[in-house]
């Protein structure tokens, strides 16, 4: 039970988060951009993930603090980023 919660939620959140993302244009190439930097940022967090994992010889709590370390680090984007989120759906005019 443990691992379809946490699997549940994991897969929630990124479709929440494309969700959010999907909401600051309508431009399909200003959406497109925005998904693949946040998948570029992502797929570097596994990479870190996997390397720390499969290292030998390193601490077990260096994990824990290189994650402690980035959290720190993208916290202040992640608000930054949510102060941004507009209020309401852009519109579908576009004025000319």
């Amino acid at each position: 039970m443990p691992y379809l919660i946490i699997f549940a939620s994991g897969y929630w959140t990124q479709l929440t988060l494309y969700w959010i993302l999907g909401t600051f244009s309508n431009d399909m190439g200003d959406s497109s951009r925005v998904a693949g930097l946040f998948r570029a940022f992502e797929t570097a967090g596994q990479a870190v993930s996997y390397g720390l994992s499969s290292a030998s010889g390193i601490a077990p709590v260096v994990p824990i603090y290189v994650n402690c370390g980035l959290l720190v680090l993208t916290v202040p984007s992640m608000v930054m980023l949510i102060t941004r989120m507009p209020r309401r759906p852009l519109s579908n005019v576009t004025t000319e």
